[in-house]
């Protein structure tokens, strides 16, 4: 879920090999790319709610890829966990302004967007009784069923732990609950394990708690995303220390990651499929991981001599789009379903579906994102002194 950013300001002058204020843009590139395939992998499997059994156009095939989009989830719990371990390293391993300072900054930077995007599906559920759905079985529908509970559980960001809570009134806001869990793990757990241990430990840790719970009513909340936002950690600290930037066989942990995850994942594929999500969750944290550190080291190359994947990253539209990420990450499903429900009397197929979803309602939710961020999200970001 999009929501850490980088202060290029808060960056020190530390002998580092990387210069003491590089310009990382790429970060709010593939912020921004993770959420815009997110919209996307939702208007595609929402393509296929109620639409007539048809083949379907070779075109509309080679969109496939989309189904899988609920693990770029894992994108944005990794570079959290990069973007929030910075200051900290900078800072030579301390945070600023202490443990409350830094919670009163994620809760300025976190919240208020998240509770008028709450407050926004909460009236669409009131005044338009028509996007009610009341079948379980899709992911992120609205309900009307027990509506009490579930509001009051997402005021509180804890809708996460209990299934049949997760996904209702705005989908994906089952996300946003475990980000700011992991925000309280972050200074009490994983910043301990990490100064006594080592960058290992927390990564472990965090994964085997979150199968620990696999099997039990916590597997909604992904509690692994504990481990892939240490990996975020760790893929800071080898660009941001002498000894993790100079020193590239000091993280040997990425390497033995990704075999355990592209491994365990492979041999889901003959067994049960119960670890299947996490395995993939892993390996797309390992994967971003990777990219963070590979962009990162090479962010002190001249701009016209920068690999071609940076400055497709770094580019002015790609940056912006990441600008708002977060606000079309709250406020996109529940366009969505509105659209859906006008769609449904009209039995168009599936591809015709998805493609009036990305012909006219995807400009909508990109115009609808930014006029949320200007004015419920911009207001109350963190200036770069105080990030």
């Amino acid at each position: 879920m999009p929501t850490a950013e980088l202060s290029h300001e808060a960056l020190s002058t530390r002998e580092i090999a990387l210069p003491a204020r590089p310009r990382l843009h790429f970060l709010d590139g593939i912020r921004g790319l993770a959420a815009f395939l997110v919209v996307l992998h939702h208007m595609w499997t929402h393509s296929f709610l109620r639409a007539p059994a048809m083949d379907y156009p070779l075109w509309f095939r080679a969109f496939s890829f989309l189904k899988y989009g609920h693990h770029l989830v894992a994108v944005f719990i990794v570079l959290s966990g990069f973007c929030l371990m910075l200051p900290v390293v900078m800072a030579g391993g301390v945070m600023k302004n202490g443990v409350m300072g830094y919670i009163k900054r994620r809760a300025r930077r976190l919240l208020p967007p998240y509770y008028a995007a709450l407050a926004l599906s909460a009236a669409l559920l009131l005044f338009f009784p028509s996007t009610r759905i009341d079948d379980g079985a899709i992911y992120g529908a609205y309900h009307r069923d027990d509506m009490a509970g579930s509001f009051i559980a997402h005021l509180f960001l804890v809708h996460n732990l209990w299934p049949n809570w997760a996904s209702r009134i705005d989908g994906p806001m089952w996300s946003v609950a475990t980000e700011w869990q992991i925000y309280f793990v972050f200074p009490f757990v994983l910043l301990p394990l990490w100064r006594k241990w080592g960058y290992a430990a927390p990564i472990a840790i965090g994964i085997a708690l979150g199968l620990a719970v696999l099997n039990t009513f916590l597997r909604e909340a992904s509690f692994w995303y504990i481990g892939l936002f240490a990996m975020g950690m760790a893929a800071c600290g080898v660009c941001f220390t002498p000894e993790g930037a100079n020193k590239p066989q000091s993280w040997p942990w990425l390497w033995g990651a990704g075999a355990l995850a592209l491994g365990a994942t492979a041999g889901t594929a003959y067994g049960s499929t119960v670890l299947t999500g996490p395995c993939v969750d892993i390996a797309c944290g390992v994967l971003t991981a990777s990219l963070l550190i590979y962009c990162t080291r090479r962010s002190v190359v001249p701009e016209n001599c920068a690999p071609l994947i940076m400055r497709i990253l770094s580019s002015r539209p790609i940056v912006a789009l990441g600008n708002i990420s977060y606000s079309l990450y709250l406020t996109h499903f529940p366009l969505l379903l509105m659209a859906e429900r006008w769609a449904e009397p009209r039995q168009f197929r599936a591809s015709v579906n998805f493609e009036i979803y990305a012909v006219f309602l995807l400009p909508l939710m990109l115009l609808f994102a930014y006029l949320f961020h200007r004015v419920f999200e911009k207001p109350f970001l963190n200036s770069p002194n105080k990030r």
